[in-house]
């Protein structure tokens, strides 16, 4: 499918392509355009569901059964869904300052935190119990 937009030719459309790789025949199935999406209905509504755009794949949710990543990078933090008073995660990874955060998940329970120069504990009431490392 191609369109003429102001002089502008835009072109997108679908493939089939059959290959031989090493004696093994493949398919490919492709798709051209600069943002592909899967929608579904929603009260009348069209959502995306998945979508490829500027190179990247976009997914507003993933339930992954097993997976195998080879190379991650986070830059920030990673946190537990498991909420403590005051909705703080449980366990907290930061992946900018090394520090990890280790919290109760009621108010009977207290805190730990550590980085890569101190740790800390504190009382279920919020009192610093426990400082070794740099002051």
């Amino acid at each position: 499918l191609q369109a003429n937009q102001s002089g502008v030719k835009y072109v997108s459309g679908v493939g089939l392509d059959l290959t031989n790789e090493s004696g093994v025949m493949q398919s490919t199935f492709a798709v051209l355009a600069d943002r592909f999406a899967v929608m579904h209905n929603v009260n009348g509504d069209p959502v995306t569901v998945f979508s490829v755009q500027g190179g990247a794949s976009i997914l507003n949710t993933a339930l992954i059964r097993d997976a195998s990543i080879g190379s991650a990078k986070l830059s920030d933090w990673l946190e537990s869904d498991a909420k403590g008073p005051g909705g703080i995660s449980v366990l907290r990874l930061n992946f900018r300052t090394g520090e990890i955060q280790l919290n109760g998940n009621n108010t009977s329970q207290g805190r730990m935190t550590l980085t890569n120069q101190l740790i800390q504990v504190f009382s279920p009431s919020g009192q610093l119990r426990v400082r070794m490392g740099l002051w």
